[in-house]
């Protein structure tokens, strides 16, 4: 992957061709970005970046022997360690099903990538796996300048995984470079933030996802920008809306039915529309979810501040019409909920037993007075 083909964060770039061609590449770097802002991609751009062979000032070359490899994830000095599960397996148990993402979504998310792989709660980084790493760093690069180990969410590794790695993230063995990929550095150990040197990505800007999404798909202009206010920097978010376009309006339709059921609390309603959203997959329940934080935080907009609104032309309708039950002492009340189902989501709890606890705290915060 060229830095080309990663949509914005053209300073970072900048800076990252400056370190290469200067020979000041840091022996442990943390690349810290929001969810589907891109760093795991700028992560693979960069590393290939250092190995080409015939790089110029803006970019790999693309087509030199070792991008082409790159291009493929078969490089031999380019090695992944991500989030799995059981105890004895190693990434290289799962190294063909995240090739296999990597290559459909670079932008994929944490619950996308555990959905491919288990039905499991969460996925985490194991002492196996950090013996791995450690064995493959020490061992001379095959062919290229460089051996890049990229660990994405590094955030999900267990104590003794993270203690494991200290000695080799502070002094990697001779030409061998540590990536690290994060959307939340609070989950990491001191320990282990103070041997990087940070790459902080600032949220991606809405004319570089215009660009990226109009060069890539058939749509215009109107639409790429009613979708890129909605992603709110997210590309992954974007693309997501892409591909759900054709469901945008049945996704909005249960909504609807969902409020009006919960505040209305009408059981016989209420237990279909809950039956519904419990058969979604783990990753459409939080979706959904977040779809309907993201209409209240609209409601909250356009109570206060219609100017800074990111919705589509459907959701304002739908805001039109209920905004009389959306005052804004109610909102935090509602989102707060809301974000706690997206975490118990992501910890596999009962799809159906969440969803009816949501829709009857819905109820009573719908009908809190002044």
């Amino acid at each position: 992957m060229k830095f080309s083909e990663v949509v914005g964060h053209h300073e970072i770039k900048q800076k990252l061709i400056h370190a290469v061609q200067n020979g000041r590449i840091p022996h442990a770097q943390l690349f810290l970005g929001q969810e589907g802002g891109g760093n795991l991609p700028l992560a693979i751009s960069y590393a290939q970046y250092i190995n080409c062979i015939q790089r110029t000032a803006e970019d790999s070359c693309g087509t030199c022997p070792s991008c082409v490899k790159y291009n493929q994830l078969q490089h031999p000095d380019l090695h992944f360690c991500f989030p799995i599960t059981g105890s004895d397996n190693t990434s290289d148990s799962f190294m063909s099903e995240f090739h296999e993402i990597m290559r459909t979504n670079p932008y994929t998310t944490y619950i996308e990538w555990m959905e491919k792989i288990s039905d499991a709660k969460a996925g985490v980084m194991n002492v196996a796996q950090a013996n791995e790493i450690v064995k493959k760093l020490s061992l001379k690069p095959y062919e290229a300048s460089y051996q890049v180990m990229i660990i994405w969410m590094p955030e999900t590794m267990n104590i003794p995984t993270a203690n494991k790695l200290l000695k080799t993230i502070e002094e990697p063995p001779n030409r061998s470079l540590i990536i690290l990929v994060a959307n939340n550095d609070e989950e990491m150990l001191n320990t282990t933030l103070s041997r990087v040197q940070y790459i902080k990505l600032k949220k991606l800007q809405d004319m570089d996802m215009l660009a990226a999404l109009t060069s890539k798909f058939e749509m215009s202009f109107d639409k790429a920008r009613e979708i890129v206010n909605v992603a709110d920097g997210n590309y992954r978010h974007a693309l997501r809306l892409v591909e759900m376009d054709e469901e945008e309006e049945d996704t909005t339709k249960l909504l609807q039915e969902w409020f009006r059921a919960s505040y209305a609390m009408e059981i016989g309603k209420l237990g279909q529309v809950v039956d519904t959203i419990s058969k979604l997959s783990r990753e459409k329940q939080k979706s959904f979810y977040e779809y309907a934080i993201h209409i209240f935080r609209q409601s909250l907009a356009m109570n206060n501040a219609e100017e800074v609104m990111r919705v589509t032309s459907n959701e304002r309708q739908f805001l039109d019409k209920f905004s009389a039950v959306t005052q804004n002492h109610k909102i935090p009340r509602v989102i707060e909920k809301m974000e706690k189902a997206v975490y118990f989501v992501d910890r596999n709890a009962n799809s159906k037993i969440l969803a009816m606890n949501l829709s009857m705290d819905l109820h009573e915060a719908l009908k809190l007075e002044n």
